[in-house]
């Protein structure tokens, strides 16, 4: 029969991957709190809810969290901890720790005193200052270790080693700098059939068609990873930059709006982040393209040539017209080929240079 794993709940931070879902689960404790997730722009944030005479038991999260994590897009924390505002308490605070617990905070503060509740906002955030503060430039220095890593592995600071795969850099970046040491300090739990939206002993007599259905609504996924457990912020960090930089389909890049590091989403080709703080607010890839195109067309040399190529051809077409008409079938394949590539410019999903470069290349097509 089947029996649930006996995973640690009670403090630290549990994470696991789908790479076809292109997702990730994660658990934490989040025992300072509940929170009640706000989004966050202009500093204007408020993530707080407080919890009066609550008692213990009922702060710490239990075992069946496990089957009903958190979910988020694929590699969201490490993009989430590269972009966090840890230049105060309360940034710190509204920018990652809200989300994934002040726990994480222990690593650097071994004389983390947790209450169970806090009555007034103030006297969280005096503890929170408090406690942040004694942490804040290992935290600094975690992150800038991280993103040096990040720069390095997917050429972002366009380094001399780019006849290297991202996985070749990433590598001898870790083993150059140590980065290793960041792995010590996780347990690593068997995830059983990845059942995290239903618990598994429930299922123990099911028959195949029982499964085929779980495994199609998604409540079960034999295709997650195992889960990762600690209560090192260090670890947590590392092993998911492991899980993204061992992943061939997926690289990070600077959005060229925000400068945010992201993932893209549907091409790699993408040069503009989606990622918003707000509901309703207008993300980067919609409003990046546009603050771009704003430029005078005639500055924009990729477009300057598709002019001249489409008056040139479209002229000799007229003054010597092919009875056949293949000339003006290659003219229309042509156009039909230029215009879809500044549409995609347009779109932030080809840049200026890829554009000029394709203008250029492609003239006689």
């Amino acid at each position: 029969m089947y029996k649930k794993p006996n995973l640690p709940v009670d403090f630290g931070f549990g994470i696991w991957f789908n790479k076809k879902e292109k997702s990730e689960y994660y658990v934490t404790p989040l025992y300072f709190h509940r929170i009640k997730k706000v989004k966050y722009i202009y500093n204007n944030f408020d993530t707080i809810k407080l919890t009066n005479n609550i008692k213990r038991s009922s702060i710490f999260r239990n075992n069946t969290d496990y089957f009903n994590p958190y979910t988020e897009r694929y590699g969201r924390f490490f993009i989430n901890f590269l972009n966090a505002d840890f230049s105060t308490y309360k940034t710190a605070y509204n920018t990652f720790f809200a989300f994934y617990g002040i726990e994480l905070l222990k690593e650097y503060s071994k004389s983390l005193i947790l209450k169970y509740s806090y009555t007034t906002k103030e006297d969280f955030y005096k503890d929170l200052e408090k406690l942040f503060n004694g942490c804040k430039e290992n935290i600094l220095d975690l992150q800038n270790q991280f993103k040096e890593c990040v720069n390095y592995t997917y050429n972002l600071k366009d380094n001399n080693d780019s006849e290297y795969t991202c996985m070749e850099r990433f590598i001898s970046f870790v083993l150059r700098n140590d980065l290793y040491k960041y792995s010590t300090n996780t347990q690593l739990f068997f995830n059983n059939l990845s059942g995290y939206k239903v618990e598994l002993s429930r299922l123990s007599n099911s028959k195949p068609s029982e499964i085929r259905k779980k495994i199609k609504n998604n409540e079960i996924s034999p295709k997650t990873s195992n889960i990762f457990y600690s209560n090192y912020l260090s670890n947590i960090v590392f092993l998911s930059l492991y899980e993204i930089a061992t992943n061939e389909y997926i690289i990070i890049k600077n959005c060229q709006n925000c400068g945010k590091y992201f993932i893209p989403t549907t091409k790699q080709t993408e040069i503009y982040c989606d990622i918003t703080y707000i509901e309703k607010e207008r993300s980067c890839r919609e409003t990046g393209a546009g603050e771009t195109y704003k430029k005078n067309i005639n500055e924009i040399e990729g477009y300057v040539i598709y002019r001249r190529t489409y008056q040139k051809r479209l002229m000799q077409i007229k003054r010597n017209p092919d009875p056949n008409g293949k000339d003006l079938e290659r003219f229309n394949a042509w156009k039909s080929k230029a215009q879809s590539k500044i549409k995609n410019f347009k779109k932030g999903l080809l840049t200026e240079d890829d554009l000029t470069t394709w203008m250029n290349n492609n003239k006689d097509l």
